[in-house]
């Protein structure tokens, strides 16, 4: 298959995705559901993040590796603006290169974490900060850290208990497709260190 066809494939994909992410907004628009405009809110924005991957393949010509030090700034961008979030982020990402399938594991990731920073850690601030580093720590080991100011887990919540901090997703997503590891600190904040080989 020509670079042509898989360019256009790509584009198509991105379009038909860009499509879903405007019937998102629509549904969001129309209602005041709180829990309902939240399903609407995080789905619209996993549905983003895997179009800018198909986005950023298709720009590139690199259409079995995605850079992350080019796509996740796109995705930390595109997360703050969809909750029109004032807050600061930081991000520092190494020249990695990942494959598609993991590549859309980690943006989910992200989402996941970024999402629920922005709705739980900073109440009545508006002068938050993110930082976001993904870096390689050892060979094919990676170790993707998201940080904040904000006020933290409360000191009575288990960190190992994930479903209490709503964290389901994140956990499974690591364990089971990056076949990586989940750690929660709390240092002035919340730090969410996950390690995942690239090999696996």
């Amino acid at each position: 298959m020509t670079d042509y066809l898989i360019s256009d494939i790509y584009h198509r994909f991105k379009n038909h995705l860009s499509i879903l992410v405007s019937l998102f907004q629509l549904q969001s628009r129309r209602t005041d559901n709180e829990q309902l405009l939240d399903i609407l809110t995080i789905s619209q924005l996993r549905t983003l993040c895997i179009a800018i991957i198909y986005e950023t393949a298709q720009k590139s010509k690199n259409y079995t590796e995605i850079s992350l030090k080019e796509y996740i700034p796109k995705i930390t961008k595109a997360i703050i603006a969809t909750y029109n979030a004032k807050v600061k982020t930081l991000i520092n990402v190494e020249d990695i290169y990942l494959d598609f399938d993991k590549t859309v594991t980690v943006a989910l990731i992200i989402t996941e974490l970024i999402s629920n920073i922005i709705k739980h850690a900073f109440p009545k601030r508006s002068d938050g900060t993110i930082s976001l580093t993904i870096r390689i720590i050892k060979n094919e080991h990676i170790e993707l850290s998201i940080k904040d100011n904000g006020i933290g887990i409360p000191k009575n919540i288990n960190l190992k208990d994930i479903k209490t901090l709503g964290l389901n997703l994140v956990k499974d997503l690591t364990e089971q497709q990056l076949e990586g590891s989940l750690d929660i600190k709390i240092a002035n904040g919340t730090y969410f260190i996950i390690k995942f080989n690239t090999k696996n």
